[in-house]
């Protein structure tokens, strides 16, 4: 929450994909990359959970990474893409697979 202006006879609440935390705050700030605020009235902003991401600032809501891409770590800003031996099948991957014994891979965001 917030206080718009001096005088003010009540706090206002944060718009999605911002925060105030702590007291005494006249604005809020928007959430940095790989973080996210999704309702109105959040204190803090939220990381991105694995096999998510947040490239910009002020979002309301994380983004699942695509198919041939992962993420590994929590409060990503973007997905790293599979290595040429790895491979990730769908949406959301937290990390790669090794291609079995037998199979290859020759390029980079493979998905199978």
């Amino acid at each position: 929450h917030f206080v718009e202006s001096d005088g003010a006879a009540r706090q206002e609440r944060c718009p999605a994909g911002k925060q105030a935390s702590g007291s005494g705050n006249t604005e809020c700030a928007p959430c940095g990359a790989g973080k996210f605020a999704s309702t109105k009235g959040q204190a803090d902003c939220v990381e991105a959970r694995k096999g998510h991401y947040v490239k910009d600032e002020g979002v309301m809501e994380e983004t699942a990474c695509e198919a041939g891409t992962y993420a590994s770590a929590e409060g990503s800003r973007e997905c790293i893409v599979a290595n040429a031996g790895y491979f990730v099948p769908g949406k959301g991957a937290e990390r790669q697979t090794a291609c079995g014994a037998g199979e290859y891979s020759t390029g980079t965001a493979n998905v199978e």
